[in-house]
């Protein structure tokens, strides 16, 4: 049974509408949605087109009655095969996206969730894209609720070798037969402007990192992907680490990283404390996603960014692609009071975002604006 956590206080004008400007329109009268018509006369590539169209006009209108919606759905789907239905719904067909990403940023959940019953084997490129989709409405609960099974997971293992951690945790997991972990973000709430909390329950803690020295998850805020992840390095020392993942945008960050303690020394009066490790007290490094993309400082195919640096290491203005903060030896202690009675380690991270100074955007952008004519 999962308990709610204290939070501790240390484009183009042809583009479908945004869904911030859906939300702040004033409501418009519900409309049919009419199902296409197809004929038998039609060639498959014309039954294909007609469905495509058929889809851009249900992502990009907020106004079609769900019930109508779902109809027209059901007759696309009927007039492919299963799997190119499925593949169509998941191409970069409909100005750069897939049709689940003009879903959610359009905040048309009827009509995700109906896309959602007709794949059956979710790609590697559709994980990303809903990903993205995910972080630009800065909705965790959605991305917890999308889950993708083992499938994709091999395929995004095959095309990102830097979320192997990630993957291979997932794996461990779901062999074992071990709940998901839980996770939940808290932003607003009596928190600063540019914080927020993720609060952490990791089940069978101890029992996936003596399998694997690894465990990681990731989770959705601020307009972010972040990565949190526990490994053994190869010096023989336990670390934390967090990272944003890949099509993040940079960030300055600081972090303060939270384990409750579950039973402290007999007798006494008084809870045991929890163990806090700062990482990076003050947003003085920007921290930037991996892989090659406009934002890299090293050249594509190396790995110096994501080496992961001591918080105690970092100078002010470096630019970082990890951040770590060193655990000690107890995680392997079976008499730890960091996990409870069930094996579970409830943890917090609390971060605190800005964004990247004026200076440094500069770089980020491959122009020096300051040499720019105004």
């Amino acid at each position: 049974m999962t308990t709610k956590s204290t939070i501790h206080d240390d484009i183009a004008t042809t583009q479908p509408p945004s869904y911030d400007a859906i939300s702040k329109s004033p409501p418009a009268p519900s409309v049919q949605c009419k199902p296409p018509v197809f004929s038998s006369l039609q060639s498959e590539e014309q039954r294909r087109t007609t469905v495509l169209s058929h889809i851009r006009e249900i992502v990009s209108s907020p106004h079609f009655t769900p019930s109508s919606v779902a109809k027209s759905i059901n007759s696309c789907a009927a007039a492919l095969s299963s799997a190119e239905f499925s593949d169509l719904l998941q191409e970069d067909n409909i100005l750069g996206h897939n049709a689940m990403y003009w879903a959610i940023v359009n905040n048309l959940r009827e009509v995700l969730w109906a896309f959602v019953k007709y794949i059956s084997h979710y790609s590697s490129s559709c994980f990303y894209d809903v990903r993205l989709a995910c972080m630009t409405v800065n909705d965790h609960a959605l991305f917890m609720q999308l889950d993708f099974g083992d499938d994709t997971f091999h395929k995004r293992w095959e095309r990102d070798k830097v979320d192997a951690p990630l993957l291979e945790d997932e794996s461990f997991r779901r062999f074992l037969g071990c709940p998901p972990d839980d996770i939940q973000v808290h932003e607003g709430d009596g928190l600063g402007e540019h914080q927020f909390v993720a609060c952490f329950r990791f089940r069978m803690f101890q029992k996936r990192l003596r399998i694997t020295p690894t465990l990681s998850v990731q989770f959705i805020a601020a307009g972010r992907s972040w990565v949190l992840w526990f490994n053994l390095a190869l010096d023989g020392i336990w670390r934390v680490a967090y990272r944003l993942a890949e099509d993040s945008f940079p960030a300055d960050a600081a972090a303060v990283f939270l384990i409750e303690a579950h039973r402290g020394p007999p007798g006494c009066a008084t809870g045991p404390a929890p163990l806090i490790i700062r990482m990076n007290q003050s947003p003085t490094c920007t921290l930037l996603p991996p892989g090659p993309h406009k934002y890299s400082t090293t050249k594509p195919g190396t790995d110096s960014e994501l080496r992961p640096q001591h918080y105690t290491d970092i100078q002010p203005g470096a630019k970082v692609g990890v951040v770590c903060g060193l655990l000690g030896e107890w995680l392997m202690d079976n008499n730890t009071i960091y996990v409870d009675s069930d094996g579970t380690l409830h943890a917090q991270l609390k971060i605190t975002v800005k964004s990247p100074t004026p200076q440094v955007s500069r770089q980020y952008s491959g122009i020096d604006i300051s040499k720019v004519d105004t």
